[in-house]
């Protein structure tokens, strides 16, 4: 296994060379995909050699604190023992006890005492009690081991069977500039977004999230100038229509592909300019509602299902509430349906068109192990897993409603996608 060597004197290291760099042509460059494939060997470049990469063996016996850092420490302070020097080896002891502890407080940080189910599951692979499985034919059996087989499952629900690329095309090109002016979006709102990155898997692109956190300030500049010119011209690099799905399970036991549901990697910087453009343009633009809303949050969505519930009270002796989960709700969306609900939102046109680019012309590629399958092409779906496809799917049931004006509809939108529906 290869790991980058990312202490802070390494990522130090590599701020002050991204800062020293001169990244004119980039912010010259009028043509998307040139200027982000630029920008991005560049990048990959000057992490390959400012960041040591060190090789260990990794087993699926070996316990998850003993980190890819912490394997490659031990071997230093194992060479340091054999040499005879012990007090060396002793700080570099004293230096893994704390990586080790550090490693057992971030696994139990978002454990709450009183889930002692996955309390246990944190724990177990410690004692060694359990294996930890690196693939999923090793946790659910070998059929699982064909990828392609996986990933032609995903693909074939997200095929739309009447997809027409020609009527995408139109109704691209029927959105045409009104000469509304998309203010640029400032440095501060980049590096702001670039700093609070969260540690996440990197996409296709295979830039880690570490480089856009530490390097936010020397970033900063270009990136903000790649994001305008994108946002600007509603054209989405060709690299960000392409997603890593890592399948999770859907049910407590998996037997069968069905029970996999297909999480999609997209390149973090798509994240970052999906992410910006729903709080600056979609959710604006939306009804409110509870989920995926600055102020929204599951206690108000509870507050108003108990308001609905109890004012229905006030004229009715009863009260029935059904409750309706979709299956798939992301991977079945109609892109020209989606695509007509968005042109009915005050969205700017340029970045109507982005995201319908966006969503137009994707592929995708399952990952398990180390191990990746052949890329397909879908035609449906909001991608589940990127920035832009939880509003995507906001935007796709803000128009449904009851037939009966004794009804009513509450759209809990959680997580599941559930609807309350309240008749008296």
């Amino acid at each position: 296994m290869t790991f980058p060597d990312i202490r802070k004197h390494n990522l130090d290291t590599l701020a002050q060379t991204v800062y020293s760099q001169d990244w004119s042509e980039f912010t010259t460059e009028t043509n998307v995909d040139t200027a982000y494939s630029l920008f991005i060997q560049r990048l990959s470049n000057l992490v390959q050699s400012n960041i040591p990469f060190r090789h260990i063996t990794v087993t699926d016996n070996t316990p998850s604190y003993i980190t890819p850092l912490v394997r490659s420490l031990l071997c230093k302070r194992n060479k340091l023992m054999h040499r005879g020097k012990s007090q060396a080896a002793g700080e570099l002891s004293t230096k893994i006890g704390h990586l080790v502890a550090k490693h057992g407080e971030d696994e139990l940080s978002n454990t709450g005492h009183k889930d002692t189910k996955k309390l246990w599951s944190k724990v177990q692979p410690a004692l060694g009690i359990h294996r930890r499985a690196t693939t999923l034919g090793s946790k659910y059996g070998s059929q699982f081991d064909d990828l392609d087989a996986i990933n032609a499952h995903f693909a074939s629900t997200a095929t739309d069977p009447d997809y027409d690329i020609n009527d995408i095309n139109a109704v691209i090109e029927s959105v045409h500039e009104d000469g509304q002016i998309i203010h640029p979006v400032s440095d501060y709102e980049i590096y702001k977004l670039l700093s609070s990155i969260k540690k996440c898997a990197p996409g296709s692109d295979n830039i880690p999230y570490w480089v856009f956190k530490h390097c936010a300030v020397q970033l900063t500049c270009v990136v903000a100038n790649l994001i305008n010119t994108m946002l600007q011209t509603g054209q989405p690099p060709s690299a960000w229509k392409s997603a890593l799905v890592t399948p999770i399970p859907n049910s407590a036991t998996v037997k069968s592909f069905g029970d996999l549901r297909p999480i999609s990697v997209t390149p973090i910087l798509s994240r970052v300019v999906e992410k910006l453009i729903v709080q600056k343009f979609i959710v604006p633009a939306l009804p409110h509602q509870f989920a995926y809303w600055p102020t929204g949050s599951t206690t108000a969505a509870l507050i108003s299902l108990t308001h609905n519930v109890a004012q229905k009270l006030e004229s009715c002796n009863y009260v029935r509430c059904l409750q309706t989960d979709y299956t798939k709700a992301f991977d079945m969306i109609n892109h020209p349906t989606l695509f007509r609900k968005l042109k009915s939102l005050s969205i700017p046109p340029q970045i109507q068109r982005w995201i319908f680019k966006f969503f137009t012309g994707r592929k995708q590629a399952v990952i398990s192990g180390g191990q990746q399958s052949q890329w397909l092409p879908i035609t449906r779906s909001v991608v589940q897993g990127s920035g832009i496809g939880p509003s995507a799917y906001l935007v796709y049931s803000m128009d449904l409603k009851t037939l009966s004006p004794y009804n009513t509809l509450c759209s809990i939108k959680n997580i599941r996608f559930d609807y309350l529906l309240y008749l008296c």
